[in-house]
């Protein structure tokens, strides 16, 4: 049961990373992470169109890239394909991402294992970017401030990462679930007060809307900053359907104690009863989407 069904938990930004936990999700599900991860794919894709408009807005050929969180590769092959002559490098914190990503003979690619904190350089870069990976940081600020010194006089900063409305139907669903536990528990036992888990459940990584990235932007004082998001909807046949195919990405992983086996059959029961169209059931990714730079004026999300 552990596997076979994530529990969704936000953390709070006070709370620690446990970043060798993270690499050792997402190392357990390398394998399968390019067959499941379709909505990563498509931001992808939504990446790189960004990231060539803004370049060709600003008559901008970069020399160099920095990729953070490249996984297995995705983002990175577009970046060779939009960019034949530029030097990338690709970071990862699960080296069976890196190894699969390197098995792809990807051409004037360097893949190294590391965190986005702990990396450290002797060349400076033109871009900076990343997909679905920095609402891992423990504090994106910080570690967004640090790799600043890594970066040419004149860059771009481009990421898209998930917001707080992600998922929103599970967690609407895992609420339900508690209630309905509560009151079972508090009718089988009327002098029960305990009243833990009476929260919602919610992600387990910090996300951010695009205003709170919009003030991260802000405060590593660069002047061009543009941020938006949107809500991209996903069909899956079922519930269950939709929790393997987020588990098989490897993006699972919680510090806190996973739900029952009874709450599980309630989330997913409850989930399919709701949300069921005659296409599946529907999930909600919000994609936030934001791009700076310390030069570079005509910048767009479009």
């Amino acid at each position: 049961m552990e596997d076979r069904y994530p529990l969704f938990i936000k953390r709070r930004s006070s709370q620690k990373v446990d970043y060798s936990a993270v690499a050792r999700r997402f190392d357990k599900h390398a394998a399968t992470y390019d067959s499941f991860a379709t909505v990563q794919k498509d931001m992808s894709l939504m990446c790189i169109d960004i990231l060539k408009k803004n370049c060709q807005n600003n008559s901008f050929i970069p020399t160099s890239i920095l990729e953070l969180g490249c996984g297995t590769g995705q983002l990175t092959s577009l970046l060779c394909e939009a960019f034949p002559f530029t030097q990338i490098t690709a970071i990862d914190i699960a080296p069976a991402m890196i190894d699969i990503a390197s098995s792809k003979n990807l051409h004037n690619v360097e893949f190294q294992v590391s965190g986005v904190e702990n990396f450290t350089s002797r060349h400076k870069y033109d871009i900076i970017i990343s997909n679905a990976a920095i609402q891992w940081l423990e504090d994106p600020g910080k570690a967004l401030a640090t790799l600043n010194n890594f970066l040419s006089d004149r860059f771009l900063s481009l990421h898209l990462t998930f917001g707080p409305k992600t998922f929103q139907e599970i967690y609407s669903c895992i609420k339900y679930a508690h209630e309905w536990e509560r009151h079972h528990r508090d009718s089988c036992d009327p002098q029960n007060t305990d009243q833990q888990n009476n929260g919602i459940p919610q992600n387990k990584i910090t996300e951010r809307d695009a205003h709170a990235w919009h003030r991260i932007f802000t405060d590593l004082t660069l002047p061009y900053i543009q941020t938006g998001s949107y809500l991209h909807k996903v069909l899956y046949p079922d519930a269950t359907a939709l929790l393997k195919s987020i588990n098989k990405t490897g993006a699972s992983y919680t510090t806190a104690e996973r739900l029952s086996p009874s709450l599980l059959r309630k989330v997913i029961e409850r989930y399919d009863n709701l949300y069921q169209t005659c296409l599946g059931v529907a999930a909600t990714y919000e994609i936030v989407k934001m791009i700076g730079s310390n030069y570079y004026q005509n910048l767009s999300l479009i």
